[in-house]
């Protein structure tokens, strides 16, 4: 038993060692390589993008939070809507979800169309 017990720490011991010299090996070999640019999320207010035409009935949440007064929540509203009750007859229809008035829809008239 006792046997077993010194062969076991001996293991320990010599994998620790062995793991320390890789982690060291690999630290000296991070170092020597270039930095490389983080990736960098920006959100774009791209104003030619701004007077694309939307389809209601065929738009997703991306294209709808595009529109003037529509955040992420809303355009969801509308996805959510349309796909409980079908396709859009008329671009005033958006008026039925909350959030969605008048002021909205005068704001993206020219944008929208079925």
């Amino acid at each position: 038993m006792k046997i077993i017990l010194f062969v076991s720490l001996l293991w320990c011991a010599i994998s620790a060692s062995a793991n320390t010299e890789y982690d060291r090996q690999y630290r000296d070999w991070k170092q020597k390589q270039p930095a490389v640019p983080q990736a960098r999320v920006t959100q774009t207010t791209d104003k030619s993008s701004a007077n694309a035409k939307i389809s209601i009935n065929q738009a997703d949440q991306h294209a709808f939070a595009k529109m003037s007064g529509i955040g992420d929540k809303k355009a969801q509203a509308i996805v959510d809507y349309r796909t409980e009750h079908g396709p859009f007859k008329q671009v005033d229809e958006l008026k039925k979800i909350k959030g969605i008035g008048d002021k909205i829809l005068e704001k993206n008239k020219d944008r929208l169309v079925l």
